[in-house]
C-alpha cells in the first residue's frame, strides 16, 4: 500500500499520467468532494494527463499513513505541491485520503484538500 502510494508521487513527479492511472483498478473511483468524481482507470487516466500537460514540478508527499490488519484500506496525510503552466506560480495543497486497495490496486480514492498559503 505504501508501496503503491510512493509509486503513484513518482509517476506524478515524472508527469507520467500513464504510470499513475495503471495503479488504479479498472473500476476505482477517484474523488475529492464536494467537486470531483471520476469513475473508471480510463476517466482517472484522462484527469492525470489534463493535469501533468498543464502543470510541472509535481511533487506529493506522503507525511503519514496507517492501514487497517487486512491491508485494504488506508488512510494518508499528505503534502501536494505543482507550478502551474497558466502563471508559473507554485500551489500547495495538505490532505487526507483514504484509499482502499484490492489484489494490489487503488479501488477507490477519497481525499480532502486544503490550499496552503505560500
Amino acid at each position: 500500500m505504501e508501496d503503491a502510494l510512493a509509486r503513484f508521487a513518482d509517476a506524478l513527479a515524472r508527469g507520467d499520467a500513464d504510470s499513475a492511472a495503471d495503479l488504479f483498478a479498472e473500476g476505482a473511483i477517484y474523488e475529492e468532494p464536494p467537486r470531483y468524481r471520476f469513475e473508471g482507470r480510463e476517466a482517472i487516466r484522462t484527469l492525470l494527463h489534463d493535469f501533468a500537460a498543464r502543470h510541472s514540478d509535481a511533487r506529493f508527499t506522503i507525511l503519514r499513513s496507517v492501514a487497517d490488519p487486512e491491508r485494504k484500506l488506508m488512510a494518508a496525510e499528505w503534502e501536494w505541491r505543482y507550478r502551474s503552466g497558466a502563471d508559473g506560480r507554485e500551489r500547495a495543497f495538505a490532505g487526507i485520503s483514504f484509499v482502499s486497495f484490492a489484489e494490489d490496486k487503488i479501488t477507490s480514492w477519497r481525499g480532502l484538500s486544503i490550499p496552503l498559503e505560500g
